[in-house]
């Protein structure tokens, strides 16, 4: 069966009456996310920007499906719906369609803790302008005019890598005098005797950090 017409059949794309003043709206709600990722990408919140210009986009995209007679209920109905309303007669490039499917990848990403660098949310953010120009060029409502493009930012590529030996390193305390070794309070034969120093391990030469050896509790004997 075609995907988009199993959409219809599963109920994942909904028959609805177009309304101009929700779609208008809902593009007017786009530009102020793709306004938000612009100064997110300035402000070099990354993160933040890939996620705005993502929101622009997909709600720039249900637009589209809206001005048709659908609503969807999920992202496949969504590109479902764009490559068989709009990619199939040629009325919207296929790359566009990618770069949507591409951010909500990465947005998903993102929302598990992964971190962006400066080409691919610019890359991103680029596209994210682009789709949603394209969209009021297909929506064709006299007053939304086309957003006007950023300025250019010049950003370092990857910010600075800090000097670890500005940082103050611990004290060595391998030659400290222990107090001698004593026993904890407990049953008889369950005693565990306390650190001493002829029970730590050697440090390694070339590390700074002395050695915390992990202390160990005997089986208790019934």
């Amino acid at each position: 069966m075609d995907p988009f017409e199993d959409c219809i059949k599963k109920g994942r794309l909904k028959p609805v009456e177009p309304d101009i003043d929700e779609i208008k709206k809902e593009i007017l709600t786009a530009e102020e996310e793709l306004t938000r990722a612009r100064t997110c990408f300035a402000e070099k919140r990354f993160e933040d920007c890939l996620v705005q210009s993502y929101f622009a986009m997909f709600r720039s995209a249900r637009t589209l499906i809206r001005k048709k007679g659908y609503r969807d209920t999920n992202m496949y109905s969504l590109l479902t719906g764009l490559k068989k309303l709009f990619v199939e007669p040629e009325e919207l490039e296929r790359h566009l369609v990618d770069v949507l499917s591409l951010a909500k990848e990465q947005k998903d990403l993102v929302y598990e803790g992964a971190r962006c660098h400066f080409q691919d949310t610019q890359a991103i953010l680029r596209n994210s302008e682009v789709f949603c120009n394209r969209v009021r060029e297909l929506l064709a409502i006299p007053d939304l005019p086309p957003i006007p493009p950023m300025e250019e930012i010049e950003l370092e590529d990857e910010p600075p890598q800090p000097n670890f030996d500005d940082f103050q390193r611990p004290i060595d305390r391998g030659d400290r005098d222990f107090p001698p070794a004593r026993r904890s309070p407990g049953r008889e034969g369950n005693e565990r005797p306390w650190t001493t120093p002829d029970s730590m391990p050697r440090r390694r030469p070339d590390s700074p950090y002395p050695f915390r050896p992990r202390e160990t509790r005997p089986k208790r004997r019934d």
